[in-house]
């Protein structure tokens, strides 16, 4: 049970997680690798505060492990918003209808990853005690459950269409 709760608070920034690996080449391509890091170093600082808050207070009810990977995900979300602000800012990055239309898409998915993991744990919680291989067992469940139930819901909300699919498939035959 314990272990759905942190990977539900997880899966808040599973969009996050992307698009930081989307938007920081942005700078890398114009040759400041500064801005980044300093903004990476930035979310760090977030991230700490953010345990040091939300340990305590989610503890008080028996949720403080839930804290740290709730923090990495508004940390993530934060050094998102500040890659985006400052490309934007400086009229480097113009977003298309495409990813308009992408991102709170995918946000709404890794929320209907994060619903169905806090309904799967309880199935789950009984396998998550006992000896390694039953725990690695019951991780697997929970991890390919969210990843398979996450990649449905891309296509459920339409954040990927099977078209975007076969492109990125012809790309990898071409470049094969």
């Amino acid at each position: 049970m314990r272990c759905s709760w942190a990977l539900s608070a997880f899966s808040i920034g599973l969009p996050s997680y992307v698009l930081v690996k989307v938007l920081t080449p942005g700078y890398y391509a114009r040759h400041d690798t500064k801005t980044p890091v300093r903004y990476a170093v930035q979310s760090v600082g977030v991230n700490l505060v953010g345990n040091l808050i939300l340990i305590p207070v989610l503890g008080r009810y028996g949720y403080g492990h839930v804290g740290p990977p709730l923090a990495t995900a508004v940390a993530s979300s934060v050094n998102v918003w500040m890659l985006y602000h400052t490309l934007k800012k400086r009229g480097h990055f113009e977003s298309d209808p495409q990813l308009r239309r992408r991102v709170p898409r995918l946000a709404i998915a890794a929320l209907m990853m994060g619903v169905v993991l806090f309904w799967l744990a309880p199935a789950v919680d009984p396998y998550l005690t006992g000896s390694i291989l039953r725990r690695g067992a019951g991780l697997v469940v929970l991890v390919g459950g969210g990843a398979a139930v996450y990649a449905v819901a891309c296509f459920l909300t339409r954040a990927f269409v099977l078209d975007d699919v076969k492109l990125l498939r012809k790309r990898r035959t071409l470049e094969a």
